[in-house]
């Protein structure tokens, strides 16, 4: 979640290999990742049925990389942020496998 510009979706998509399937969701355009579907839209959007769609069961690692756009004025930036990751979470519950594993950016 968050994926753009895509360092970490490329990432995720070299640890995977073709042993797995990688997905990244973002609201801004991010270029073409070999073997990585691109889901463009934002979290407060119903994705949850987009995600088992796409995976036929529940995932094993959640990225949650989701950055407001920063106004420079930090207690409204990690307020924002703080929101960001409760809404993530709130994915993270519905879709992660037990015992896997999530990664949570916060500033």
């Amino acid at each position: 979640m968050g994926c753009a510009p895509g360092g970490w979706t490329q990432v995720a998509s070299k640890i995977v290999g073709n042993k797995g399937k990688v997905m990244g969701i973002d609201t801004s355009f991010v270029e073409e990742i070999p073997g990585v579907y691109m889901l463009k839209a934002s979290i407060s959007d119903n994705i949850i049925e987009e995600i088992f769609l796409f995976f036929d069961k529940k995932i094993n690692a959640v990225i949650s990389d989701l950055s407001p756009q920063v106004t420079g004025n930090w207690s409204v930036d990690h307020s924002i942020q703080i929101s960001l990751n409760y809404d993530a979470a709130k994915i993270m519950e519905q879709v992660l496998a037990k015992k896997g594993n999530a990664i949570f950016k916060v500033f």
